[in-house]
């Protein structure tokens, strides 16, 4: 029919794999979706000639077989068992640049990839399950448009905080990374604290933290999403008043969050 898109190509990124079904044993409320994040598949596009389209997805021993699918497949040997696979391909014509892994040793959780100058960004928990004094680590990782994807650690969290979002700004190549901060975590397990409070923070280009922009919350569990430009502005989205893991535990009604949408104010602009 007019007008209806035409498909140009068609390429197999990733192979399909076996997917092992996780659920919440204890708890009324997945915050992070962390039972479901190693399906989850996170995808951006560059403005390179030609430009390329970057997909990240985590592989998790028992959950799924990710890494095993993709070595059968492409005849690419990967080594570890838990990671995170970055795979690139170019979109004028679908051809399958390359992959990289990212070996975490522990369970990790993927929670997003950004096209930047010169290359992607991707962040992601490595060891989402905090230690007995509740730290957890998170990184972003900078990888180079070229083919063989050299990675370089850009910047680390040790606070209990989860990166939601990222950002560039067009000031000295600096980031806005918002996501949700201070809550508490069961060492053992996946249950988080009802209370939590956004994290909105400039990144220098380095990766190192410029300032903490100190964004104010609501009750209960906050957290900052997504992030866009507007007219030289940002809007950020996101929710406060939520639920914890076991907020609806004894009143389902409590399963509750209110969504926002706003412009920011006293941010960095283009």
């Amino acid at each position: 029919m007019s007008g209806a898109y035409q498909r140009a190509w068609r390429t197999l990124v990733e192979p399909g794999s076996s997917i092992l079904l996780v659920s919440i044993t204890s708890g009324s409320f997945d915050v992070f979706g962390q039972l479901q994040n190693h399906l989850r598949i996170f995808v951006d596009v560059d403005a390179g000639t030609p430009a390329t389209l970057a997909v990240g997805v985590v592989s998790t021993p028992f959950a799924n077989f990710t890494f095993r699918a993709h070595s059968e497949y492409f005849g690419e040997p990967i080594a570890a068992s838990t990671g995170a696979l970055l795979t690139r391909v170019a979109s004028s014509d679908g051809r399958r640049v390359g992959s990289t892994v990212i070996d975490t040793h522990n369970l990790a959780e993927l929670h997003g990839v950004r096209a930047t100058p010169g290359g992607f960004v991707w962040w992601a928990e490595f060891s989402p399950r905090c230690d007995q004094t509740g730290v957890v680590g998170m990184r972003s990782l900078r990888l180079s448009a070229a083919m063989a994807f050299p990675v370089r650690t850009v910047w680390s969290m040790s606070i209990e905080a989860t990166c939601c979002s990222m950002s560039q700004c067009c000031l000295a190549g600096r980031y806005l990374a918002l996501g949700t901060t201070g809550y508490l975590q069961n060492p053992s397990g996946a249950s988080i604290s009802e209370a939590a409070q956004p994290l909105l923070a400039l990144l220098n280009s380095d990766g190192s933290l410029a300032q903490n922009l100190g964004y104010t919350g609501g009750a209960r569990h906050n957290q900052l999403t997504t992030i866009a430009s507007r007219n030289g502005r940002w809007l950020l989205g996101g929710m406060i008043n939520g639920p914890g893991t076991h907020s609806g535990d004894a009143d389902r009604n409590l399963i509750v969050a209110d969504g926002f949408l706003r412009e920011g104010s006293n941010l960095p602009t283009q």
